[in-house]
């Protein structure tokens, strides 16, 4: 009977067979309670036909309603329940999961009897992708901040270390043995302060600049921050060619490179053997075509695995966002999507080799500059060490004692006068109480009670001559840090080198200075 009334009807079953929302009816009052109808809907989720459903038992429908067999006595529960019920099933037995949800809902036709079932499966996959993206950008943004958080309090430690060892070896009285010691410590801190901007550049927390980089040294410089990545289980060998200059943004290739080496990593399980290379490669003609090709041809890091490689259908999506073949909680889809944005936005080239069982290759092309990579030392014969700013006062603003009693040793050893205060209203205090000129506020960025900045500003009105120099923890321009800098301002991120500060110092107080190192403009974090 409710066969008939179903299939006799001139609108309904056209009406059902368009819904986006997929429905199967069963009859309860026949045994084994048989499908008597599924629109198309349903058997797209399901992947299954509709002929193949019909007067199929529910019991046997289960297993394409849901493939976990651990929720089918769950489900025929529900069934008994007058009210129905209500379930969210996952299926992993595809090649792309999908989410649906199941709400069964029995139909009384006649008085005291329950005569259909009724099933309706909804798919709620872009809803879940959404929740997953939203929680993905949640995270990035909490790891974002960690990273600037641990930055803070790491590299004020490290200033504090440098800063005692820089003490120690002046009072050392040139004892060899005791200098060589000291000059190990600060190797190490020099190291610490890379491996925290690298940090900072995957928690993306600190400012994206483009520069010239020299590809091989800044791959060999980050060896430090890749190979504690890898267990025991993984070999990394590096082959590079020096001097492949190229333009691109070093915090970006720093994503770039710990995403490919983690994933290659996570293809090789029983272990490997990762290659990284770079050398002077131009990308294949078919990328070139209706593109601008670089004048002086291409610079290329590629990065190869002997893992478990990927067959040709995941290899064409690899890139796609949110594709994955991980398992569930180990990994979003993300991160080969973003690289490839990332190589986009450099106006580079990326393409990936692939066989199944040997391995997987991805060659990475950036144009070549003419330009060279800009020099981090200070020719000129200047030697930093001897500079002398006598007659000049200075007032240090840092909540950080041990690291206050650094910076003020610094100051005093350049032959300037020093004022130190614990905070910024402390120094307010003692800005009014001295009478001369004060040339110079060095200040902290973050501090109770009053910050850096506002300190600046108020000292801008009471004291406009005084040039202010910032001093941080944290990366400049960063969320974690939750203080806008002011544009055109000087930052010296700590930990704080000794012979850097100097050089900003010397040249804030004699403009016409001239000097080769590059012109420091902008927010300038001083590196």
């Amino acid at each position: 009977m409710h066969r008939y009334v179903l299939s006799n009807s001139a609108i309904l079953p056209s009406v059902l067979s368009a819904l986006k929302t997929g429905i199967v009816v069963f009859d309860m009052g026949k045994e084994g309670t048989p499908v008597i109808y599924s629109n198309y809907a349903v058997c797209e989720m399901l992947m299954t036909k509709p002929q193949e459903l019909l007067d199929k038992p529910f019991e046997e429908t289960l297993v394409y309603l849901c493939p976990d067999t651990d929720l089918h006595e769950q489900i025929i529960e529900m069934t008994k329940t007058p009210g129905g019920g209500f379930l969210e099933i996952e299926n992993r037995n595809v090649a792309v999961p999908i989410w649906y949800s199941l709400d069964i809902e029995p139909v009384h036709i006649e008085k005291n009897s329950t005569d259909l079932l009724v099933c309706i499966v909804e798919n709620r996959t872009e809803i879940k992708v959404r929740d997953s993206q939203i929680m993905q950008a949640q995270r990035l943004e909490g790891l974002g901040q960690l990273a600037g958080g641990v930055a803070h309090d790491f590299n004020n430690l490290m200033s504090i270390i440098d800063g005692y060892a820089r003490f120690a070896k002046r009072a050392s009285e040139g004892n060899e043995i005791v200098c060589s010691y000291l000059d190990k410590i600060s190797s190490a801190i020099e190291r610490g302060a890379a491996l925290t901007n690298q940090l900072l550049a995957f928690g993306r927390e600190n400012i994206v600049v483009e520069t010239v980089t020299d590809l091989g040294l800044f791959l060999q410089d980050q060896r430090t921050l890749l190979e504690p990545l890898m267990d025991d289980s993984i070999i990394m060998k590096f082959l590079v060619e020096d001097h492949l200059s190229v333009e691109c943004a070093p915090d970006l290739l720093t994503q770039i490179m710990i995403n490919l080496v983690v994933n290659a990593r996570d293809a090789m399980p029983d272990g490997g053997q990762i290659d990284i290379e770079v050398l002077c490669k131009n990308p294949p003609a078919n990328l070139l075509v209706g593109k601008k090709e670089a004048s002086l041809g291409y610079g290329c890091l590629r990065v190869t695995d002997n893992g478990c490689g990927m067959p040709e259908k995941v290899r064409q999506r690899i890139f796609d966002p949110f594709f994955t073949t991980k398992g569930q909680g180990k990994g979003t889809g993300l991160g080969l999507s973003m690289v490839y944005g990332l190589m986009q936005q450099m106006n580079g080239f990326i393409t990936v080799d692939s066989v199944v069982g040997q391995g997987t290759t991805f060659h990475l092309y950036f144009p070549l500059s003419s330009k060279r990579p800009v020099q981090k030392v200070v020719t000129a014969g200047d030697n930093l060490e001897d500079i002398r700013l006598d007659g000049f006062t200075a007032l240090v603003a840092e909540d950080e004692p041990d690291l206050l009693e650094i910076v003020g040793g610094m100051l005093e050893q350049m032959g300037m006068t020093v004022i130190t205060a614990c905070n910024g209203n402390d120094a307010l205090v003692k800005q009014e109480d001295y009478e001369g000129d004060i040339d110079f506020l060095l200040t902290d960025v973050v501090m109770p009670e009053l910050n850096g900045v506002h300190l600046s500003e108020l000292f801008e009105t009471i004291r406009p001559k005084t040039k202010t120099i910032y001093m941080s923890g944290y990366p400049a321009g960063g969320g974690a840090a939750r203080i806008q800098m002011p544009e055109g301002s000087y930052l010296v991120p700590k930990p704080i080198a000794y012979d850097k500060l100097a050089y900003i110092l010397r040249r804030m107080s004699a403009p016409n200075f001239e000097n080769s190192l590059e012109h420091m403009a902008g927010n300038t974090n001083e590196e």
